[in-house]
């Protein structure tokens, strides 16, 4: 048990550095999360947040998925190094932050990126999406997340640890009570 704590924190970090590039914040965003949120952090991965569909604009943004108690959050993170900043060419950032509770999710399915990005478009009824297809003709296909929540249009999101979270909500959608 003390190992595979010790693994999730080693990832926690890595995945905060990947995304921010400061190792030392990692712990401190961990327990300021914790403390404002009220538990214990319980799922975490990397995340791109594709877009809700019919909203017709592809977002694209890069940041951490991750579930305290019964409530998922997800939140971006301003990019501070790259290519661009090499050139003094500043991006106008604007914060994106999304939380839900678990119990709000009417449905979770692996589906393909492309049909995710042509719901987003508003191409692609959100309710007519396909799970991704098994077998050889899966090899082909980038695997997305589409959350279907009450009330609310699908959003959909490239997770680094799909099935993990898949199988935390499935789970979850399985002994809630009513």
């Amino acid at each position: 048990m003390i190992l595979e704590e010790r693994k999730k924190k080693i990832i926690y970090k890595k995945l905060y550095f990947r995304y921010t590039g400061n190792m030392k914040d990692a712990e401190q965003f961990k327990t300021e999360r914790e403390e404002k949120f009220g538990g214990k952090i319980r799922f975490l991965s990397y995340a791109r947040f594709i877009g809700r569909a019919s909203t017709k604009k592809v977002l694209n943004r890069g940041g951490l998925l991750y579930v305290i108690g019964d409530n998922l959050y997800f939140e971006d993170f301003e990019r501070t190094a790259g290519v661009m900043t090499m050139f003094n060419h500043k991006e106008n950032y604007t914060k994106t932050e999304l939380s839900f509770d678990l119990g709000e999710i009417s449905m979770v399915k692996k589906i393909n990126e492309k049909s995710a990005i042509s719901s987003v478009r508003g191409n692609t009824e959100e309710n007519q999406i396909l799970p991704v297809t098994k077998g050889f003709l899966g090899f082909f296909v980038t695997p997305v997340v589409q959350i279907m929540v009450h009330n609310q249009t699908s959003l959909f999101l490239d997770i680094m640890d799909n099935d993990g979270f898949v199988t935390l909500i499935n789970e979850y959608m399985t002994t809630k009570i009513p």
